[in-house]
């Protein structure tokens, strides 16, 4: 399912969250939130811009929930005080909200990610992924549904790409899951 963790992708995620305040962008209907919490965040900014049919006033109160599109908040993280962990699930495929998601993110001390760009679905623009190289891979979490990465510092040149990256990077010729893994570097450090 879209969006949900693995046992495993769980275990990998509670050393990087554990007591520390989240922005969460693109919330959605606040199971990731919730699942942060769970895992002993101490606060969970959630952001997105629809909320719809979802069902906010069940939000636990360390959940801020906040209606906002990527691009209306240049400022936020520096409003929040400094963002340690940043929370992307499933990132849009709008350039001009990956642009501003990207900015976002780059804010981040640690960037956990959780999508999926292979067997013909894309979630998130080129350029996000590209900005990811650039980053330290801290663990990566392949499953079918739903891959994991979490990224660290600033790499001074690209790393190579994992298997999720090489199918966000060739997004004309999606891949299939096992070709892309099978294509990935398993150990993927900054050079």
């Amino acid at each position: 399912m879209q969006g949900q963790l693995t046992p495993q992708q769980a275990k990998e995620i509670w050393p990087y969250v554990r007591d520390q305040n989240i922005i969460d962008y693109g919330a959605g209907d606040l199971r990731l939130a919730h699942q942060m919490l769970e895992l002993g965040a101490k606060h969970v900014t959630a952001i997105d811009k629809y909320y719809g049919e979802v069902d906010i006033g069940y939000a636990d109160p360390r959940i801020q929930v906040m209606r906002a599109r990527f691009e209306d908040l240049a400022e936020l993280p520096f409003r929040l005080g400094k963002t340690e962990v940043a929370l992307v699930s499933w990132p849009v495929n709008n350039h001009q909200s990956s642009k501003a998601l990207e900015v976002l993110l780059r804010q981040a001390k640690v960037v956990i990610y959780l999508g999926k760009n292979t067997d013909g679905i894309a979630c998130g623009e080129r350029n996000l992924f590209q900005m990811f190289l650039r980053r330290e891979l801290l663990v990566y979490e392949p499953d079918r549904k739903n891959v994991l990465m979490i990224l660290g510092d600033r790499c001074l040149v690209p790393r190579k790409p994992t298997g999720e990256e090489i199918g966000a990077l060739d997004q004309k010729n999606i891949m299939n899951f096992v070709d892309a893994e099978a294509g990935s570097a398993r150990v993927a450090a900054c050079h």
